[in-house]
């Protein structure tokens, strides 16, 4: 899991110590117990205070033309197709246990998390309810001989489908749910470990819809189990009151840039969202946290007189978590190709030992190779000292599509991104992401990687793209021979093992050449580029004929992976059609609309639960490579064989289900189709 890494050359190692004696990870804390502090509902005054501060702190660093952008936040104005929720704000609420006895269950003021985003108001006066419990809450089975119309359910299952049944189809008035989104069994982050975990939640509700009712209180499991217990014993009645709801507002983005001194227009993004309920700490005060201090050494190193400006112009921007930034990339369309490439940063700052995890490098996908996955993986493996909180584990994964790396990362966006942050965290979406959850030290050393990468991809220099080339090169060697490997092993067709094995090869060719595109042309760069393109050829010429030997030895180093599809099982017609994409912009993720999408709909009966945990993470991710290859030149066979050998496993009435689903949605068209 934790690999070894190529070790930076000595002009990305100068970089990296020169960013180590700048950045300070206490001011990284700093800022991030400051955003806790922060209710940070797209819309509401909470954020609008974030906003306001995170506006204040980059004009003190000196950043240039720091701007606030509104966007219209309705639930009906759509940017490439997302539709954002409608904007939310709530001064105050309350849920009490009226009968058989009265306590108090939630308070709004005391943890802003227990109400879910999105829900809808009450009367001045606040509304008292029966409350029913309906186990999960998920299947018509749950409601057989319960009346919830007028009432409060108590339910444990997916809120978003409890909603539909309860609310929607039955007329229930709101919902209690003790639900534990994203379980990681694996580091105790379940209702039975952590019994007083309050879970954060949204629900999509269009203000025209509130007068019917529609909220949901989020509670801990002991809690529910109390309550349960409670109603097994007899009836039981709740009483709630919300004063505010979802409206038609705006959506706030603050931005700001460190101008280039030779090629302005030209620009490397740093990224963060800055929504999610208070405390929200890791996710994702730290990552706005550590964009701040970022910006704030990319101008003190300035004036220490170590780094003139860069070359290149770094914008900063601060987000709603992927609907800002998709309103933001269709407000500039016309600056797409001056952007050079993305880093994210997105939960960066927790003490592993507290969360129990290790740091992840998300890569780009295949479909947009970066030579940033190989820079930014070596400054974090060998840029770091050891720290109070233990060894510092760092994984690289493959991509995974969960954040606002997505959205560059479509090709009719075109800007190669990456994202910085844990994949799992104890205390994830809850009121135990607190920021004394964070470590210095861990700000410090993603902070050193992130800020120097940014600075290397806004200085490109031919010393630092020799560098680079040098770096990719030999990563991309080790994974060459691990493929040919594996191919050898799991693929029993010659021919098909050459055909794969040159899809990799292109994969990594093309990652060389990422060190210069979008930069202007400079024959010095193209040739240091041009030259590890050769050597990496000529080695992929000697590779493929080692394919055509049927007795290749197994290395014992490196793990096999699934057994390839044969030739012989795509040679029907439907596998010569040529998908081409029809809509502009990232194919939208579930919850990106008011509803789900029709691609995701559509391929709701193939999965066992497609609202919960990792699976639509798992689908929509080949889903979005499928847009990103569809661009009217390669084949169903050939998209198929390019997902195969990047996600090691795709089934093939999977792949025909998602063809299917993006047709159905009209995403994708299909020409020479028989």
């Amino acid at each position: 899991m934790f690999e070894e890494r190529e070790k930076p050359n000595a002009a990305i190692l100068t970089v990296m110590q020169a960013w180590r004696e700048a950045l300070d990870g206490s001011k990284a804390v700093e800022h991030t117990r400051i955003l806790t502090g922060f209710n940070r509902a797209v819309g509401s005054s909470g954020y609008h205070a974030a906003i306001q501060y995170v506006y204040d702190e980059l004009t003190k660093v000196g950043l240039s033309s720091v701007r606030v952008l509104t966007y219209p936040c309705d639930a009906k104005a759509s940017y490439y197709g997302w539709r954002p929720r409608a904007a939310w704000n709530v001064k105050t609420a309350e849920l009490w246990l009226k009968e058989p006895m009265r306590a108090k269950l939630v308070d709004y003021d005391e943890t802003p998390i227990g109400l879910y985003f999105g829900s809808c108001g009450t009367p001045p006066g606040g509304v008292e309810l029966e409350l029913v419990d309906v186990g999960r809450g998920t299947s018509d089975a749950d409601y057989a001989e319960k009346e919830v119309r007028g009432r409060a359910i108590l339910a444990s299952g997916v809120p978003r489908a409890v909603y539909e049944r309860a609310i929607k189809e039955r007329g229930a008035v709101g919902i209690i749910s003790d639900h534990m989104p994203w379980p990681f069994p694996e580091i105790g982050r379940t209702s039975v470990d952590l019994p007083d975990l309050v879970s954060y939640g949204t629900i999509d509700i269009p203000p025209e819809e509130c007068p019917a009712g529609g909220f949901i209180f989020s509670i801990s499991s002991r809690l529910a189990g109390r309550l349960r217990d409670l109603l097994a014993t007899g009836p039981a009645k709740v009483w709630t009151v919300i004063d505010g709801g979802p409206f038609a507002g705006a959506m706030e983005v603050v931005t700001g840039s460190l101008s280039g001194r030779l090629h302005p227009e030209k620009e490397v993004i740093v990224i963060a969202h800055l929504c999610h309920p208070s405390p929200g700490a890791n996710d994702n005060a730290s990552g706005v946290a550590l964009a701040l201090e970022i910006a704030r050494c990319f101008t003190a190193l300035q004036g220490t007189g170590k780094f003139a400006r860069p070359m290149y112009s770094v914008r900063f921007l601060f987000v709603p978590e992927m609907v800002g930034t998709i309103a933001y990339l269709h407000g500039h369309e016309k600056r797409l190709a001056d952007m050079l490439c993305c880093i994210n940063l997105d939960m960066v700052g927790a003490n592993q030992r507290k969360i129990r995890s290790a740091f992840s490098l998300e890569q780009s996908p295949w479909s947009m190779p970066t030579y940033l996955n190989e820079l930014a993986a070596a400054l974090l493996a060998h840029g770091r000292p050891s720290f109070a909180g233990g060894a510092w584990r760092v994984q690289t994964v493959g991509f995974e599509g969960g954040s606002d790396s997505v959205v560059f990362n479509d090709s009719t966006i075109g800007v190669p991104a990456i994202c910085f942050g844990y994949r799992s965290d104890l205390y994830y979406h809850s009121n135990m992401d607190v920021w004394t959850n964070m470590d210095q030290q861990v700000f410090a050393n993603v902070g050193v990687a992130a800020g120097s990468a940014a600075w290397i991809a806004a200085n490109m220099s031919a010393e630092l793209a020799c560098e680079l080339a040098c770096l990719v090169y030999t990563s991309a060697l080790k994974r060459l021979f691990a493929r040919v490997a594996d191919l050898s092993i799991n693929t029993q067709d010659i021919s098909l093992r050459q055909r794969l094995f040159r899809i990799c090869l292109g994969v990594e060719k093309d990652a060389l050449s990422s060190i210069t595109a979008g930069y202007p042309a400079d024959e010095g760069l193209q040739a240091i580029v041009q030259r590890y393109q050769r050597w990496l050829d000529e080695l992929g010429k000697r590779l493929v004929e080692t394919l055509t030997r049927v007795d290749t030895p197994q290395p014992v180093t490196f793990p096999a992976l699934a057994r390839q599809v044969e030739a012989g099982a795509l040679r029907d017609a439907w596998w010569q059609g040529i998908p081409f994409r029809v809509k502009k912009g990232p194919l939208p993720p579930p919850r990106a609309e008011k509803k789900d999408p029709p691609w995701w709909r559509a391929l709701s009966g193939v999965l066992s639960d497609p609202i919960q945990g990792y699976d639509y993470r798992f689908v929509y991710k080949k889903a979005f490579e499928v847009m990103n290859l569809a661009d009217g030149s390669r084949t169903m066979e050939k998209i198929y064989r390019f997902i195969e050998q990047e996600f090691e496993r795709c089934e093939l009435s999977e792949f025909k289900e998602l063809i299917a689903a993006l047709k159905r949605a009209q995403w994708l068209k299909v020409k020479r189709e028989r």
